[in-house]
């Protein structure tokens, strides 16, 4: 247990315009800028400062080995303008590690849909990122984020340990959760779920596996935090883990640290085909009430990366402007992107784990993708996955959903999956839908008004949710018309 308090202060920073902000969720004159405008959203900008400490696993709770240790980080935050718009939910996230990247694209939706909060702290970075950087092109995020603008950013200083970041995150709930706060005032806060994706899906394993969730608790000794969804992240990885200090290697695959331990909120993992390919190992089961509650949901016809539409990084487009070497394309520039609605499906998880938290309404069971006995995962004739969360593109098909072969796009490894869309050929799109677009159109709708009742799909994205399959379908069926004639 840590032997000294003090409380971390939290200074707002000037926001006269995003551009001068590095990785804000929008840069100005933008599809995503004008969105926050008609949600009626601000973002701003803190400096949080205070004392991190480095601890090693121990048996139950995890073991002090240095406190003390001073650091300043960034936040950023994404709010509704008016407080009585806020619905009283803060979404709490990282930064990744490696360009210090903030991940709204993934929240976007969510939070503005539904009057939450986005809150994004910058925990650091990584042994990877470190070593790949330079001071011409730095990629650990503390060092980038100051490369962008040294003279705003030149108060942060984060340690040659990146073992502080777990109490770094715990420094931001309690604010967070503290009446006499400064920052975010005029919010009436009454949740905080914490999601993050790929390295910070798995910051969140590590940080409750590694007992952070139970060491850190409110002033009443409940919960920091009610609920979590590990995204894209899987235990079957070696990325699945993080090392609790940077001096401590990561735990091997089937180590126990990795299964995931009963903690008493709920956690949701929610992972593309592109882990669930690899998620092959033993897995804790659902349970649905008292200690351990779970979920492990594995998304079909998705990989790493995909939200379901195009999604711009702002970060990317900062860098690019300033010519650093990493400011590259999208890394599957040759590659369709998956259009299975992942930020939908996520954003109905994230109701369900509120509905749970508040409520205790379960949410659906797990689904997993279907393997063979080689653990391979099971297509059907289209070569569309089988098993998974569902959703129409799947199973009202217009497309085959696979792993691309024999491609070599720049910067994908082997545990990452290239994920392609093909279009049905003309004469499979025939038989599956004789009576063409009205057709397809009627199977569609009965099937996203069985996903809202199933509860993969929140009612008020119904009508989003058809339009954009309507968009699609006018595509292929205007060439099959066409080519009929």
């Amino acid at each position: 247990m840590t032997t000294t308090t003090v409380t971390p202060q939290c200074t707002k920073i000037d926001f006269n315009s995003s551009d001068e902000v590095y990785s804000p969720a929008a840069l100005p004159d933008t599809a995503q800028a004008q969105a926050l405008e008609r949600a009626g959203y601000v973002q701003e900008e803190y400096f949080l400062s205070g004392f991190g400490a480095i601890y090693r696993s121990g048996q139950d709770l995890p073991e002090l080995e240095h406190e003390g240790i001073p650091y300043t980080t960034r936040i950023l935050v994404v709010r509704p303008r008016d407080a009585g718009a806020f619905n009283g939910v803060v979404h709490l996230t990282g930064m990744h590690p490696f360009l210090g990247g903030v991940q709204w694209n993934w929240a976007e939706h969510l939070v503005l849909s539904t009057g939450a909060a986005f809150v994004a702290v910058a925990t650091g970075t990584d042994a990877k990122s470190r070593s790949q950087s330079t001071a011409e092109n730095p990629i650990a995020g503390p060092w980038v984020t100051k490369w962008f603008d040294s003279q705003r950013y030149a108060p942060l200083h984060w340690p040659t340990d990146d073992g502080i970041r777990w109490s770094v995150l715990a420094d931001t709930a309690k604010l967070l959760r503290s009446p006499e706060r400064s920052f975010l005032a005029d919010l009436g806060i009454e949740r905080i779920f914490c999601s993050g994706w790929s390295f910070l899906g798995s910051f969140q394993r590590t940080y409750i596996n590694e007992g952070f969730h139970d060491l850190f608790r409110a002033a009443d000794g409940g919960p920091l935090i009610d609920g979590y969804a590990i995204g894209i992240s899987s235990p079957w990885q070696q990325p699945g883990y993080l090392p609790i200090n940077s001096h401590t290697p990561v735990p091997p695959l089937g180590d126990a640290r990795r299964t995931l331990r009963p903690i008493d909120v709920p956690v949701i993992e929610f992972l593309s085909q592109n882990e669930g390919q690899a998620n092959y190992g033993a897995q804790i089961p659902d349970i649905d009430q008292g200690l351990g509650r779970h979920r492990l949901y594995e998304v079909a016809g998705a990989s790493h990366r995909d939200t379901g539409v195009p999604a711009p990084r702002t970060y990317r487009q900062q860098l690019k402007d300033r010519n650093h070497s990493e400011a590259v394309g999208e890394y599957e520039p040759n590659l369709q992107i998956s259009d299975v609605p992942v930020r939908l499906l996520f954003a109905a998880a994230m109701q369900n784990l509120d509905s749970w938290v508040r409520e205790s309404v379960p949410p659906p069971p797990g689904a997993q993708l279907r393997v063979n006995r080689a653990q391979q995962i099971e297509y059907d004739e289209f070569g569309n996955p089988r098993g998974g969360v569902r959703s129409v593109q799947l199973d009202v098909p217009l497309a085959r959903y696979g792993a691309a072969t024999g491609r070599t796009e720049a910067r994908y490894t082997p545990q990452y999956l290239q994920m392609l869309r093909t279009p049905l050929e003309p004469s499979e799109i025939e038989k599956l839908y004789p009576g063409g677009l009205t057709d397809y159109l009627e199977q569609a709708r009965q099937r996203v008004q069985q996903m809202v009742e199933q509860r993969w799909l929140r009612a008020a994205d119904e009508e989003l949710y058809l339009q954009e399959l309507t968009n699609e379908a006018l595509k292929v069926f205007t060439v099959e018309h066409a080519h009929s004639h």
